[in-house]
Parts: C-alpha cells; structure tokens; sequence
C-alpha cells in the first residue's frame, strides 16, 4: 500500500510541475526571437549593409491600442518608404495618429481605437482587403509624390505549394527593394497559442533558411523574430473573424 501511495505522489508531483511549467514564449522550430540569430546560420547578404531590413528596423514601434496593428504596420513601412535623406528639420516623423489624420479614413479611425470619441460597436481591427484599401489612402494622401500599388493575395488562391513559391517570390522582391510586404495572419499559429488575428511588416527573408523576420508591432510581448516561410503560411491559412476570409499578406509598390 505504502508502495502504491509513493508513486502516486510521484506522478501528482510530476503532473503538477508540468502544469505549472510555463511555455516558451518562441517554441522551437516555430519561431526565433532576433537576439538569437547568430544561431541560425543566415546568409551573410541578409542583413548586410544596404538591406532593406536597415530600411525597416529604425520605424519599429509599438501599436497604440489591442486593435491597431494596421495601423502601426503601415506606420512603419510608409517611415521606410519615405526614409530620411529628403526630410528638412521641420518634418515629424509618421506616427499612428499622424498618419490616420493625413489618411482621412474615419472608419479606420474606430477600427484601430486611436479616435477614442468614435465608437463602432462590436468592429475591431481590419481584414485584409480593408486594410490594403486604407494603406492605399495613406500612401495617396501623405506619400503622394509616387503612383502606389498595393495588391492583397490570400493563401488558398492557388492550390498546393504553387502559392506559397509566389510568396517566396514576392519575398526575394523585398529582399532586392522593389517592394514591401505586410502579413496578415494567426498569431495563435506561430506561438501555440490563442488564435489572435494580427499584422505586421516583413523586415527580411533568407532564402538560405527560408525564413522571414517580422517585425511584429505587439512590441508589448515580443521582439522581432524569424519564421519558416511554411509555419507563416499555416499562419496565413487561417480565417479573419468578420469576414470569415483567408488572411494573407499585402505587397506594395510605387514607381
């Protein structure tokens, strides 16, 4: 008896260690914070001098508000875009609300909760379509001495992995310049957690590794941190919870 009761207070123990446990907060295989790419073994040209992650990494910042990831994402790509070689010393640089007020999107406003006068009851956040509907204004409005093209693509528009090489197509794009990207996916699928809608800016991709550096704007709980082109993917693949479509990624361009 005495033997029985012993190892069932060794497995209580046991069981009871592993629940309180907590999980990793990037999960091997999954994801890999920035302060520990050295490990990774990246191509040497990735994060080189002139890299557009040297473009990216300087407008990194947080979102305002729980909803306001588009916003901020598109905060930091049009502070990347515009750069800082033409500024005079009179220009601010594009913050959240800055950039809302020069876009005139009122509902975008609410959506993001920045305009916390405006209420829309039960909207939080922006899918994709809208969102690169609204990047689009900003781009117009407050960048307007370039034409702007933003193009929305979703996972599951081409079948098995041909859409995914168009991702890595349009990643390589981004690693030579002529664009950038903003990905809209299930932060829940990265982090093996709750599924949390999200949008953040791609700050670099190795090919070498096939994996991609977001620069999540969730700067409350994470650093930049690298993903396998397949894990974001997944992420991807997954369903918005207003319009119940496919997330994706956005590509923008301007001539």
């Amino acid at each position: 008896m005495k033997k029985w009761t012993a190892i069932g207070i060794s497995l209580f123990v046991g069981v009871a260690l592993a629940a309180a446990t907590p999980a990793k907060k990037y999960p091997e295989g999954r994801a890999t914070p920035f302060s520990k790419t050295a490990s990774l073994g990246l191509a040497s040209e990735t994060l080189s001098n002139g890299a557009p992650f040297w473009e990216m990494i300087p407008f990194h910042s947080m979102q305002k508000t729980g909803a306001s990831c588009s916003s901020a994402s598109a905060t930091i790509v049009l502070n990347a875009l515009r750069g800082s070689a033409d500024l005079t010393k009179d220009d601010e640089l594009f913050t959240e609300e800055s950039l809302l007020k020069c876009t005139r999107n009122k509902d975008w406003n609410i959506r993001v909760g920045i305009d916390t006068k405006s209420v829309l009851s039960g909207v939080r956040g922006t899918p994709l379509d809208l969102f690169a509907k609204y990047l689009l204004q900003s781009l117009n409005h407050c960048l307007p001495k370039k034409k702007w093209t933003v193009t929305a693509n979703r996972p599951k528009a081409v079948q098995g992995t041909e859409g995914m090489d168009q991702f890595r197509e349009a990643l390589a794009a981004f690693q030579t310049g002529k664009v950038k990207i903003i990905a809209n996916f299930d932060q829940g699928k990265i982090f093996q957690d709750q599924a949390v809608g999200h949008l953040s800016p791609v700050g670099a991709y190795d090919a070498k590794t096939d994996r991609v550096l977001i620069l999540d704007t969730d700067r409350k709980w994470y650093e930049p941190y690298w993903v396998p082109v397949s894990v974001l993917w997944e992420a991807m693949q997954t369903e918005d919870s207003e319009k119940k479509q496919l997330r994706g990624y956005v590509v923008i361009t301007g001539v």
